[in-house]
């Protein structure tokens, strides 16, 4: 297979992940390869499930050499910011959808290498060289009753009480770089339950 039928192949698999009406829930990473293959319309998952269908779908395609990367903040697990700017993930709309900020909150994430090509995707938002770039988080604080604040960039803070979710802008300051987190802060790790 030429690099260019590779390439369309992949493409196609994120294509099915955004159209297939799955929907985007942090709390289910469940797929493996033995589940049905896509997996039934309305599928609940996470962006490690959506990483793993992803490769055995290529797998099954006979498409070899994907590695999964995965983002998981330093020891502090501040974890970071995906702001929507259009995207949506599997589909779904931002869980987080206010006049301040629109976006999905990660204290981990995945996306998928193709090493023959170098190319990066990310099922999740199926996306490929473009991918979203997130903000690091630089401060977190947790209370009672599921009460947790989150400020990221030193720009953005998200509270969360419950099911209500309040954000703010802190500054309106264009945002360091050294808060950003794209394709380069991801590392390889292995992905279990590929058929």
């Amino acid at each position: 297979m030429t690099t260019e039928e590779r390439q369309q192949k992949l493409n196609k698999i994120l294509e099915l992940l955004q159209e297939s009406n799955y929907i985007y829930d942090t709390a289910k990473g469940g797929m493996h390869g033995k589940t049905q293959m896509p997996p039934p319309l309305g599928t609940r998952m996470n962006c490690e499930s959506a990483a793993r269908v992803f490769m055995q779908l290529a797998k099954d395609m006979e498409i070899e050499n994907l590695q999964a990367l995965y983002f998981k903040e330093d020891e502090r697990g501040y974890g970071y910011f995906v702001p929507a700017n259009g995207k949506l993930a599997l589909g779904c709309q931002p869980e987080i959808n206010s006049p301040v900020v629109n976006g999905w909150e990660f204290d981990n994430h995945w996306r998928v290498k193709d090493i023959t090509t170098g190319q990066i995707y990310d099922p999740t938002f199926g996306t490929s060289g473009e991918n979203p770039i997130g903000i690091l988080g630089t401060s977190m604080e947790t209370g009672l009753n599921f009460n947790m604040k989150t400020i990221y960039g030193e720009k953005y803070c998200i509270e969360r009480q419950g099911m209500r979710v309040e954000c703010s802008e802190l500054s309106k300051a264009l945002l360091n770089q050294k808060y950003l987190v794209n394709d380069a802060n991801f590392v390889l790790k292995q992905m279990t339950h590929l058929r």
